[in-house]
């Protein structure tokens, strides 16, 4: 169950839907819920395996979530084709200038506004 509840959401009920709507959206952000009491312990990029499996069965541009931490992590995820976009959340909670961080790690050359440019 991609929802972690027993009897709940299958990835081909997922796959079904999209399939379903595909032509009436643009980009699918796959999450696995977080609507019931989860009855697993979340690790690092859990949920990026639903994005990776909707972009490949069904051709639609994907966006991967869950506990991506790391630049590197995110890189990964774009450069082998798992989802078409990385969507962070508590990585940014934690410290808001990861962008920033992660261009620098990432040898990527980034305009950054002045007002941040001590960050860097």
């Amino acid at each position: 169950e991609v929802d972690h509840v027993p009897g709940g959401v299958m990835i081909e009920d997922t796959i079904d839907i999209v399939n379903h709507c595909k032509n009436d959206i643009d980009l699918w952000d796959l999450s696995s819920g977080g609507a019931t009491p989860m009855r697993i312990k979340p690790w690092y990029g859990y949920q990026v395996p639903y994005a990776q499996a909707v972009k490949q069965q069904t051709g639609c541009l994907t966006g991967a979530v869950g506990q991506i931490k790391t630049a590197d992590m995110a890189a990964e995820i774009i450069a082998n084709e798992r989802a078409d976009l990385v969507s962070l959340g508590r990585a940014l909670l934690e410290n808001p200038h990861w962008p920033i961080m992660a261009a620098k790690h990432l040898g990527v050359k980034i305009d950054i506004p002045k007002t941040y440019i001590s960050i860097s």
